[in-house]
């Protein structure tokens, strides 16, 4: 990445645009991939699978998977930021395949009668400051016995980061199962992990912990 303020990238993450917010997501497609796919295998998707993902972003590495996969199932990703959203617009685009879509929506105001079998959402729900709220609207559009996986950086993990500010929402694990319980969601797991990762630019590399959280309808 270019050398930009530490400062400009803190809201970049939340909603990437412009110039550093297309270098913003270059990276985080990088340094996502490993946690984006973990989360994909814990879900343990089949031909008859709906996918939806929540702050899907420019998408490259949940369609990378679903290729591998030979998986042709409905995709759905929701984004927030307007550039991502044509981002990850232009690589459906690419890839001709009538299973995918992508909304450019807010999830917490996302209101569609479609319900899907499988949801995801990957290191995003530090930028949910309504926790309780995003999970009633998951619950809204996922199927009788469907199944979410939500990936994240422990907060330990964020708290050591240079550009983690104000605009981060950080909570334990035991506060997100607590929601999630809350929202009467059933066989809830968690698998914490520790993952070596590092820039692109750079090769320097840093333990990062994570967790991935699953529980169903």
């Amino acid at each position: 990445m270019k050398d930009f303020d530490i400062k400009e990238i803190s809201p970049q993450l939340a909603r990437p645009h412009g110039e550093l917010g297309h270098h913003v997501a270059d990276e985080m497609s990088i340094s996502n991939k490993e946690l984006i796919n973990k989360c994909l295998r814990k879900l343990s998707l089949i031909d008859e699978d709906s996918l939806l993902e929540i702050g899907c972003a420019g998408a490259e590495n949940t369609i990378e998977y679903l290729k591998s996969k030979s998986l042709l199932i409905p995709y759905a990703g929701v984004e927030i930021s307007h550039d991502m959203f044509l981002r990850a617009k232009k690589l459906s685009e690419y890839e001709k395949n009538k299973n995918i879509k992508f909304i450019y929506k807010d999830f917490m105001g996302f209101k569609e009668n479609e319900k899907y079998s499988k949801i995801l959402a990957v290191n995003l729900i530090y930028f949910i400051s309504d926790l309780e709220g995003f999970l009633s609207n998951i619950n809204n559009h996922l199927q009788d016995g469907g199944k979410v996986c939500i990936g994240i950086r422990s907060s330990e993990t964020l708290r050591s980061l240079p550009f983690v500010g104000e605009e981060f929402c950080l909570r334990s694990v035991s506060e997100i199962v607590e929601s999630v319980e809350n929202e009467r969601f059933r066989n809830i797991e968690v698998e914490n992990y520790v993952e070596s990762n590092g820039s692109s630019n750079s090769n320097k590399k840093f333990e990062m912990v994570n967790h991935v959280i699953t529980f169903y309808r």
